[in-house]
């Protein structure tokens, strides 16, 4: 199975890309099969995208951090700087992607 990465993209309502992040404390392959995401087939790998509402988000933001274990210190300032955008209100109007993506480098 190949490995896969998780990245969030955050738009505001002109398109225009307000933030964006790798989701490291994520784990992507049990939410392959989330009736949230779906598969994006393209010719040699394919991804899963799911296009969130806040309150989606949040939840699934909160289940991956209380699942993510003892080193979840690590990505601390990442998940800081979220919560800040998301307490702003920033991203109330926002179109939020969430991609599960295969790496080209190779498998897990």
């Amino acid at each position: 199975m190949p490995a896969l990465g998780t990245s969030l993209v955050v738009k505001d309502v002109n398109n225009k890309n307000l933030f964006s992040k790798e989701l490291w404390w994520w784990n992507p392959r049990p939410l392959t099969g989330n009736p949230l995401f779906t598969r994006v087939d393209v010719p040699g790998y394919s991804d899963w995208v799911a296009k969130l509402t806040l309150k989606q988000f949040v939840d699934l933001n909160r289940e991956q951090i209380q699942s993510y274990g003892l080193y979840l210190w690590r990505f601390k300032e990442d998940i800081e700087a979220i919560t800040a955008q998301i307490r702003s209100g920033a991203w109330d109007d926002a179109a939020i992607t969430v991609t599960l993506y295969e790496w080209e480098s190779g498998y897990s």
